[in-house]
């Protein structure tokens, strides 16, 4: 409210961004509405944009509802439909006005901005917009950018269960607000949900929990969930091609764990999802799809560089459930976990993820299991690790976080001829000399391993680039590996009859 009141005497753009249905809207709402600001200003105007199209007519709708608010009924009657742009720009050149255009697009906005010129009189245009760029491009030099965070634990639990406390809900309903992540649509619509069904119980919350994907889909959903499914639904549609399939390969990780951009983007290469058919490198369109997942606020950043740039982020946890219920649903991922123990690959899936558990049934063929392109294993996956030697054809295997891969694992992982990434875990000591088979490795990180001496036939793979871990390599190996090796980055340190084999880092 003090961006909307104070300094400069300048025209003023205070961007309002984040997901959708984080209160971006309400925040708005309550400052345009509140009596502090309502007496500051001559003229007020609120347009909600969402539904004009990005088109001239779809602009001279915003103008013709701003001058509806801010002109007086008989000089609207008057008003030429050809000049409104001019009309509007004539009328409030001194004029202390506060604009709010809703949920406005780039393309409306660069139409029309220069409409609102600076008058000196201190004027405030407020924007709400989902898309972090826009907001920063429409609030550079003396603007703003308003950053909605999501809710706290309290906060959450107040607005899902509104006057509820107990032991039993408290414990039932952990899970489910792990899954609204203080997203406060989210929450409202597991409030109105609760309230159509009976007093919010930790049976009902787990239930709910367990099926909230289902809610979340476009036909069959609670209509409780209907506004909230339309913004993820928002979300989802407006990407397409590459950048599609590396928002739904988001579905693979656990939900809420922080995932290193450089580790989905490798993987992401290594599964052809960033294919060029121009001059451009496929690294940098695998970059700036997850960087338009980013600049969407679907990807939230956990930590930056000093440029700013993404190291570590995560997936909204909402969100989130939307994108694995999707992937699930159009045959993209399928995954094992404790909630579902009965693991069935019968279908075409591309991408296989198991989170902890143990393996009560497998129905699915040989045949089935060549069809899956990258395996991830998180925590303890029982017998399903013997499943790693039957993906023949498989691109990616992502097994740093599991607990049961053990040496002896190896003789069938060297025999994958099509691999492309491979991470293993603490439980690994040494590597084969038969790695020398694994010509399409692009990626090895063995960061989390035990491993000590590193045979010179892993580091001589011809198209291994990316090489995490530090390790013992005799120095007439490293001699080889400086003439020879494809590795982007090389360090080395001698150390008596052998040399240390440092971090190798793209």
């Amino acid at each position: 409210m003090d961006e909307a009141e104070g300094e400069p005497e300048q025209v003023r753009v205070i961007s309002v961004v984040g997901f959708g249905g984080s209160g971006k809207t309400t925040l708005a709402k309550a400052v345009y509405d509140s009596p502090r600001v309502e007496g500051k200003f001559h003229r007020r105007a609120w347009v909600a944009a969402g539904g004009s199209p990005e088109t001239s007519n779809g602009v001279m709708g915003i103008l013709r509802d701003v001058l509806r608010q801010v002109l007086p009924k008989d000089d609207m009657d008057a008003v030429d439909g050809q000049h409104l742009e001019t009309y509007l720009k004539q009328y409030l050149k001194d004029k202390r006005y506060l604009i709010v255009i809703d949920d406005i697009g780039m393309g409306q906005w660069s139409i029309i901005r220069s409409t609102f010129e600076d008058n000196g009189t201190s004027s405030r245009i407020i924007l709400t917009t989902t898309i972090q760029s826009v907001a920063n491009m429409w609030s550079h030099g003396n603007g703003y950018v308003h950053q909605m965070n999501t809710l706290d634990e309290e906060d959450s639990k107040e607005l899902a269960f509104p006057g509820f406390r107990s032991p039993e809900l408290e414990q039932g309903s952990a899970s489910l607000l792990g899954k609204c992540d203080g997203l406060p649509l989210a929450l409202v619509s597991v409030s109105d949900y609760l309230k159509s069904s009976s007093e919010p119980t930790g049976e009902l919350c787990a239930k709910l929990c367990r099926n909230l994907g289902s809610h979340l889909k476009e036909q069959d959903g609670h209509y409780s969930f209907s506004e909230l499914r339309k913004v993820l639904l928002d979300n989802y549609d407006s990407f397409s091609g590459h950048t599609l399939s590396c928002l739904l390969y988001l579905g693979i990780f656990p939900s809420n764990r922080p995932l290193k951009k450089k580790v989905v983007i490798r993987r992401l290469l290594a599964e052809g999802y960033a294919r060029s058919d121009s001059l451009r490198r496929e690294e940098d369109i695998a970059d700036e799809n997850f960087s338009k997942l980013v600049d969407r606020n679907i990807i939230q950043p956990v930590d930056t560089r000093n440029n700013s740039e993404v190291k570590t982020c995560r997936t909204h946890g909402i969100m989130h459930e939307f994108l694995l219920n999707k992937s699930l649903s159009q045959i993209f991922i399928a995954k094992w976990s404790l909630d579902h123990p009965r693991l069935s690959v019968n279908t075409d899936a591309r991408h296989l993820s198991i989170h902890a558990g143990e393996l009560t049934e497998c129905v699915a063929s040989d045949d089935e299991f060549s069809r899956v392109r990258s395996l991830t294993i998180f925590g303890d996956a029982g017998a399903a690790v013997c499943y790693v030697r039957r993906c023949k054809l498989i691109r990616v295997l992502d097994l740093q976080e599991c607990n049961d891969l053990d040496d002896d694992h190896l003789k069938y992982i060297c025999k994958l001829w099509h691999l492309k990434y491979l991470s293993f875990g603490s439980n690994i000591n040494e590597l084969p000399r038969s790695f020398e088979g694994l010509h399409c490795l692009e990626t090895l990180d063995l960061r989390r391993t035990e491993i000590k001496f590193l045979p010179i036939e892993a580091i001589m793979l011809p198209h291994l680039a990316h090489l995490f871990g530090k390790f013992m390599l005799h120095k007439d190996d490293v001699k080889s590996v400086n003439k020879m090796s494809k590795l982007r980055k090389f360090f080395s340190t001698k150390k008596k009859q052998s040399a240390n084999f440092s971090r190798i880092y793209h």
